[in-house]
């Protein structure tokens, strides 16, 4: 019988995915992201009408001066940001971000919005508009913050549930990372292999090396003895 770490609870991929649907339903929208948050990083995203090389360029570096990335505003307890209230247009010249990301790629505005479970945050949402739209107003805002304050409750009670919580200590303790974890996730519930990879982004291949680590870690060599330990953890 598949064991669930979050019974009875939204899939963390379906949960980004109607994220990107409430968000891009509620104002028009050039392109939306979404995403996890692992420490100080970004994993998991989701994209929605994002050109490929403009998601790639930002994260094979641009994230690092990118003044509404998570790592910025851990720390404060920011929930809605709109980018051109961050950098207003006669600083925008002096802007690294701007004029190597937003500028290149035609973007006319972002409002990011930041989840928080327990005062720790733990996942994003941001919606993009580039020159065909025009920017943000204060009224698509507020509607956005509305929306924000929906998406958060939804991920406390997703989060914050004590199966889930003893999941994340399960998973620090035997040291999985953020991939490992992700497809302990799915491998819980009795997902294929197939659909593992599927919903991963990755190859067949690279679910089962990632498995391969997981029986190493958890000193187990099948899916079924990682079922029954974590019966027996939780139980």
């Amino acid at each position: 019988m598949p064991y669930n770490p979050v019974p009875h609870a939204v899939d963390p991929y379906a949960l980004q995915q109607e994220c990107i649907r409430l968000l891009t339903g509620i104002v028009p929208a050039s392109g939306a992201v979404s995403y996890t948050v692992d420490g100080a990083r970004s994993v998991r995203y989701l994209t929605h009408a994002i050109n490929a090389r403009q998601h790639q360029d930002y994260l094979d570096g641009l994230f690092e001066i990118d003044p509404m990335h998570p790592s910025k505003i851990m720390s404060t307890d920011i929930r809605v940001l709109r980018m051109n209230d961050l950098i207003p247009f006669q600083q925008r010249s002096a802007s690294p971000f701007y004029s190597a990301f937003v500028r290149s790629w035609g973007i006319r505005d972002i409002v990011e919005l930041y989840l928080r479970v327990d005062d720790q945050l733990v996942a994003g949402a941001a919606v993009l508009r580039t020159e065909a739209l025009p920017e943000f107003s204060t009224a698509e805002v507020n509607q956005l913050r509305a929306a924000q304050r929906f998406m958060e409750f939804t991920a406390q009670q997703l989060l914050h549930t004590p199966q889930r919580q003893a999941f994340s200590r399960f998973c620090h303790n035997y040291a999985l990372t953020a991939k490992e974890v992700q497809v302990l996730e799915h491998l819980a519930q009795g997902t294929a292999n197939k659909v593992i990879a599927s919903a991963l982004d990755c190859s067949l291949a690279t679910v089962k090396t990632h498995l391969q680590h997981i029986f190493r870690k958890l000193e187990v060599n099948s899916k079924a003895e990682i079922i029954a330990l974590l019966y027996r953890t939780h139980h």
